[in-house]
């Protein structure tokens, strides 16, 4: 599991994490929990396995945001790939949404 953390408000997180998985080719479902869960899914081809992810997003503070990375490949070693693919997403997303709050800051 990978962590990272986003100065914004959850509600402000929630939709634009959505729109960067559906760019990156995964199928979303969001499970309403307490603590918002999505689920999402992409499709394999003959180079690589279907993969899942699984994204708990929850409010630490009022401009705080965790979200709790998970990926799950069906393959038997499949560990190294899991955590190769989470580092990646949480870098992904970092990288959005730190220029999302760039650009609103005006720096």
């Amino acid at each position: 599991m990978e962590t990272t953390f986003l100065g914004l408000a959850m509600p402000k997180v929630l939709q634009q994490l959505k729109l960067i998985l559906i760019r990156k080719g995964f199928l979303i479902q969001t499970l309403p929990t307490s603590n918002p869960v999505i689920v999402a899914c992409q499709q394999g081809n003959w180079l690589r396995r279907p993969r899942h992810l699984v994204l708990e997003i929850s409010s630490i503070e009022n401009n705080l945001t965790r979200i709790d990375i998970t990926a799950i490949v069906n393959n038997k070693k499949n560990r190294h790939n899991e955590a190769a693919i989470e580092l990646r997403i949480a870098s992904i997303i970092s990288g959005v949404f730190n220029k999302v709050i760039t650009t609103r800051n005006g720096n």
